[in-house]
Formats: structure tokens, sequence, C-alpha cells
């Protein structure tokens, strides 16, 4: 890329963050943002586990072959305590889950406040890949499958509000995986509650729950979408006077927005460059160079923020 590209490319990432950062001061301004939204992730400690096959490893034996291949610790800023490992980013390619890793026979429960129109929305899915086939639990017949299941207790009375059997993926020489997306209504508004996840089923399967959370159905608030094209000279977009039709959406999005004509990345490719658009950070303060480099996850980032002022991005 040359280095006039280098500086025209990040047109639309400049525009798409002076656009969330007006977005997110505009939530300041709204002091129950928050409380719009619980992932529960954040709340699970080690008392919130009930039943877990992991209690029964040492901590020693918790390796990497424990949990499905390319899943890794999560290192959210408001992940807190990470009980077992089970809190963890699981990478499919192009998509990446926040998951609680839960096999059979797993239990955990959080104490919460129903919000008003309250939803809770959550994944379920199995890996089967090499982690899993290497654990060849005795008669174990994998066509079984796992059972999930929500149970919801106010005031004592416990009532079953999901029940889902998800069955096993194929075999195949990479990783499979089964997954399903469902979204629950909770009445009783402003009520407090105890949710309880349960993995029904034979050990030695990675089931696991993505993302499970709470939230306010039909909370106003304003969508942030966050676009990011790589390499894309902006000499060849219609809006910057291309004479082919080369991008015929941009061009009409263009017409009803702010553009801006010069703007400059902070890094000449594109990994430390991003990083900056998220952060606001420079690269000296961010740390991020080259292509294995990482962040600290101490450093907050812009999905942190719409994450604190009760946005929230489906799995």
């Amino acid at each position: 890329m040359s280095p006039v590209n280098r500086t025209k490319w990040v047109k639309g990432a400049a525009l798409a963050l002076a656009l969330s950062l007006c977005i997110l001061a505009a939530c300041q301004k709204n002091p129950s943002a928050e409380k719009s939204l619980i992932r529960l992730i954040d709340l699970l400690k080690q008392e919130n586990i009930l039943i877990s096959p992991l209690f029964s490893k040492p901590s020693t034996d918790l390796t990497e072959t424990t949990y499905p291949i390319n899943s890794m610790l999560m290192l959210d800023s408001a992940v807190g305590e990470n009980p077992m490992g089970l809190k963890r980013k699981l990478n499919l390619g192009s998509v990446e889950f926040n998951l609680l890793f839960s096999p059979p026979k797993s239990e955990y429960n959080f104490d919460i406040t129903i919000p008003n129109n309250g939803i809770l929305d959550f994944g379920i899915g199995i890996v089967r890949d090499q982690n899993s086939e290497s654990l060849r639990v005795p008669q174990l017949d994998r066509a079984e499958g796992v059972e999930f299941i929500v149970v919801l207790e106010i005031d004592g009375r416990k009532k079953t509000i999901f029940q889902q059997h998800l069955k096993m993926p194929p075999l195949r020489e990479t990783r499979t995986v089964n997954y399903s997306q469902s979204r629950v209504a909770l009445a009783s508004p402003n009520r407090k509650a105890r949710l309880t996840l349960i993995h029904s089923g034979k050990e030695g399967i990675f089931s696991f729950w993505a993302n499970p959370s709470l939230y306010d159905r039909i909370q106003k608030r304003t969508n942030v979408v966050l676009v990011s094209i790589d390499t894309l000279r902006a000499d060849h977009l219609g809006v910057s006077g291309y004479g082919k039709s080369t991008t015929p959406a941009m061009d009409a999005l263009a017409g009803e927005s702010a553009v801006f004509l010069n703007t400059y990345a902070s890094a000449p490719w594109t990994l430390p460059s991003h990083v900056s658009l998220l952060t606001s950070l420079n690269g000296i303060h961010h740390g991020v160079y080259y292509e294995n480099d990482r962040m600290d996850p101490s450093q907050i980032t812009l999905a942190d923020f719409l994450r604190a002022n009760g946005y929230y991005s489906p799995p």
C-alpha cells in the first residue's frame, strides 16, 4: 500500500469512530443504560458453580487439551475471575464466540433482577475436535448429545423456561460444531430471581453456552455499526470521483453522511491502526506493532464502553 493510500483507507473507519464517540457521549447522559444489560459470563464466580466435571481434575491437569481447540481465556475488562478457565473465546474462522464452557454434567446459577421487558439471549453448542475425541470416555455413545436446560426461580418457585436437546456434530478430520441460538422472554419485571444453567448428558462432550445475556428488549437506543474495509483505495470510490460504478451503496451512504477528506492512519498497516481505532491510543501506548503482538487486556476498548452503556452484540 502506498503512503498516500495508507492515509486514505481509514476514511470510513474514522467516520465510524466519530459516530461511535458521539453515541457514547449521548449514552453517558442516560444513567440507567448500564443496568439494561447483564452478561452472565461476567457474573460467574467459583461459588456460582454447583456441579462441574472439572472439579475432579487437579488444577495442574487443566491444560489446553481440556478445552476446545482454538479457544482461549477471555480477557475482557469486565470478565473478572475466571474459575477453572470456563470463560473462553472460541475462534471459528471468521466468527468468534464468547462462551461459557460447560461440559456435562455442569450446573451454574446466577442471582439477577429481571429487567422490564426482559429477554434472555444465548447460544448453545457442542464442539467436536481432537481434544474432545482424545478423552475416550468408556461406553460413551456420542450420538446421544446434550440436554440444555434453563431454570428460573422466583420466591422459591422453580420453572423450566428453556429445554433443548442438541445432537453431537458429525465426526470429521477437522473439528465440527452444532450450534443453535435462542431468546426467551422473562415475565415478572423488577423481581429478584435465580437463573440456573444446566447441562445434562454423559461426560466427555465439549458443550457450551454462547454469551448468555439478559437485557431490556425495547430499550430505546441508537444502533452502532462499525464497518472497516481493509486495503480499499479511496480513489476507487465513486464518492471520491472514480469514474466506474464500483461502490454504489457506499456512495449513497456518503451522500447522507459526513465524509472526512483528510484523515491520517496511526500506523502503516492494518493491525496497529485498528487497535488505535478501537482504543483511541497511539502505538506507543497500546504497544501493538507486529503480527504476534497482543493488547494488554486492561486497556479499555470501544466495545467495553459500549457494553458499559447497555449495548449488546448477539453471539
